[in-house]
């Protein structure tokens, strides 16, 4: 569940056609759309050239899209980035706070699967804080509740997250960005941001 599969849900709808979901580790997702065993990738993917290398992206659904700091309310007050200096910090491997992280030479960085690892390893105590892009955290805060954390946002790093999917099926990739153009202009985006409380 999520914003994203909401977004991929309802753009298959559109065009008539099946959705078969399937949760598949990150690192796997890239590799398996390239043989085209995965159609689309519905996973808050960053356009990158890296990527476009792999896969085709539709029009993006999320423009703009900061990256967030997560820290236990309890513990740690941090309120920007330099705070994070001699800090163990998680992400999620292959997403956008992993490379922008990754590349901050002060930070002792942690790589998990998936999100409910990240914050399982905050709650933990076994890191510091988490940095995790902006639209999972309702989730967070849905699941976890949103007086259990801290947080402040990386004001100079924003994404546009798309549809990554196979070049095997570029017709496909044109008929999804058509139809998230509809979703975008007849206000269905803004809705289930609304729903997923993105706005």
């Amino acid at each position: 569940v999520g914003f994203d599969i909401d977004v991929a849900t309802e753009a298959v709808k559109r065009l008539g056609k099946n959705i078969e979901i399937k949760d598949i580790p990150f690192e796997l997702l890239l590799p398996q759309t390239t043989l085209g065993t995965v159609h689309v990738i519905a996973a808050d993917l960053a356009v990158t050239p890296e990527r476009e290398k792999l896969v085709l992206f539709t029009n993006p659904y999320i423009t703009n899209g900061p990256l967030v700091v997560l820290t236990p309310k309890d513990k740690l007050t941090l309120t920007k980035l330099e705070d994070l200096t001699d800090k163990r910090v998680v992400v999620i491997k292959g997403y956008t706070a992993d490379s922008y992280i990754s590349d901050l030479a002060y930070l002792a960085v942690e790589r998990v699967p998936n999100l409910a690892d990240a914050v399982k390893a905050l709650q933990a105590g076994n890191v510091d804080a988490l940095v995790t892009n902006a639209d999972t955290i309702p989730t967070i805060f849905e699941t976890y509740g949103q007086d259990t954390f801290a947080t402040f946002v990386i004001n100079d790093v924003n994404e546009n997250a798309a549809l990554a999917v196979s070049k095997m099926y570029p017709e496909l990739a044109r008929e999804l960005s058509i139809v998230i153009d509809q979703m975008n202009a007849d206000g269905t985006l803004d809705q289930l941001k609304q729903k997923w409380h993105l706005q």
